[in-house]
């Protein structure tokens, strides 16, 4: 019989346990949407749970839910999300972002496509889709 504290492999993700932290709504980055001290350590203080989910974090400009909302198309932005998880990967934590944009779906393409440009070095294309759309190839992207 498993318990809530027994590890848990997902697809190639090690688990330390069966907990979940879900997104929750903070609105508690600054108003161009940086993160830093205050979000690593709320989230470094959760790091025990299997997996942690951030808040909705915007990737572009305009795709944000309102004001003091987290985003992920800058580098400074970027730099703060580094502080999180490297906070979080410290305490021996598993955390995964919920990105968010209020945008049409290419432009979702896109942003997705620049985001992962910008981390990876690498094109997104046709891995990223909303749950009700196939992946497609995104529009091609300035890099």
């Amino acid at each position: 019989m498993t318990d809530l504290f027994d590890p848990f492999d997902a697809n190639g993700l090690r688990l330390q346990n069966r907990i979940a932290l879900s997104p929750l709504t903070r609105t508690r980055a600054d108003m161009a949407g940086k993160v830093g001290p205050l979000q690593a350590e709320y989230y470094a203080q959760r790091a025990t749970a299997g997996l942690l989910i951030t808040e909705a974090t915007a990737v572009t400009p305009g795709g944000r839910g309102g004001a003091y909302c987290p985003g992920l198309w800058a580098d400074d932005q970027i730099d703060g999300w580094k502080q999180v998880t490297d906070a979080v990967h410290a305490k021996g934590g598993l955390i995964f972002s919920q990105l968010l944009t209020l945008y049409t779906t290419p432009v979702i393409y896109l942003a997705f496509d620049r985001l992962a440009r910008r981390l990876t070095g690498r094109s997104a294309a046709g891995a990223v889709a909303p749950a009700h759309a196939p992946a497609v190839k995104p529009p091609e992207a300035p890099v």
